[in-house]
């Protein structure tokens, strides 16, 4: 059976250049998808390994569903060189511009972003369900 949130999962943005902690060697880089529960909505992680298992870039997003359709609220991830939050409303669209959480300079911030952006998804949660369901 398929996941119903596999296709999200697969879709979330990837370290798109290489990271300013040097490049991986072909065959080492690792994208790893999964969810989890937040609260009454899902969590998608995809994480992007080295063969060391060390964190190398990140996406998080919230997602709820609404007359039978998936709706992303929240995605942090770690695009263009900072760790950064983006807001959604239904119909999965950008509202503003994205804050920045961290900057990243090394790769140990990618794992220090990672919990912070964990911390920023999981204890804002019902405020960004809120803001969604305001529209943005």
């Amino acid at each position: 059976m398929t996941d119903k949130y596999e296709h999200l999962a697969t879709a979330l943005p990837k370290v798109e250049k290489p990271p300013v902690w040097g490049t991986p060697e072909p065959g080492t880089f690792f994208s790893y998808p999964y969810r989890t529960t937040l609260y009454d909505d899902v969590l998608i992680h995809r994480l992007e390994l080295d063969d060391r298992d060390r964190l190398l870039g990140f996406a998080l997003v919230h997602v709820t569903q609404s007359k039978g359709e998936d709706h992303m609220v929240a995605e942090v991830d770690t695009r263009h060189g900072h760790v950064h939050l983006h807001q959604y409303r239904p119909g999965n669209i950008r509202v503003g511009d994205p804050r920045t959480i961290r900057m990243l300079q090394a790769r140990l911030d990618v794992e220090i972003g990672y919990e912070d952006a964990m911390g920023q998804i999981t204890e804002q949660w019902a405020e960004h369900k809120r803001r969604w369901q305001r529209g943005g």
